[in-house]
């Protein structure tokens, strides 16, 4: 299903953007989205609709609570924003996500004590009241 919906939404950013071509790298401002292109015609797209849906939480109650987890472990991240309904997905299909995570994954997320990463406090501090260092 992740493949499914997941990967048939990507599906529909890469063709809005036309990521398979080179428009984008000569874009001031989105050259790295020109990268894209490269990525698409030296591993096909299928391959990096794949690598995309291995990024996002998915599976079983177990598998994403450690998905969940291994995302907290490599960017020190204190929160974790669901979607559950992806690409024309039904709406009972997306209930039942949804109603699952709630049951199984989210009283599980309640017991670990994550505190927020410290750059951002950091950054703040730093800033002083001018947002704009911190990029907005």
């Amino acid at each position: 299903m992740a493949r499914r919906y997941i990967g048939g939404y990507y599906q529909t950013v890469l063709d809005h953007y036309h990521f398979e071509a080179d428009h984008l790298a000569k874009t001031k401002g989105y050259e790295y989205y020109g990268k894209m292109s490269e990525k698409i015609a030296e591993y096909g797209t299928d391959a990096v609709i794949d690598y995309f849906v291995n990024l996002q939480v998915s599976g079983t109650p177990e598998q994403c609570y450690e998905k969940i987890l291994d995302i907290h472990r490599r960017t020190g991240n204190s929160h974790f924003v669901g979607v559950f309904s992806y690409a024309g997905m039904p709406c009972d299909e997306a209930e039942r996500n949804m109603r699952l995570f709630a049951k199984d994954v989210m009283p599980e997320l309640k017991t670990l004590a994550i505190n927020a990463p410290a750059a951002p406090e950091a950054a703040v501090a730093g800033a002083g009241t001018d947002v704009r260092a911190l990029g907005f």
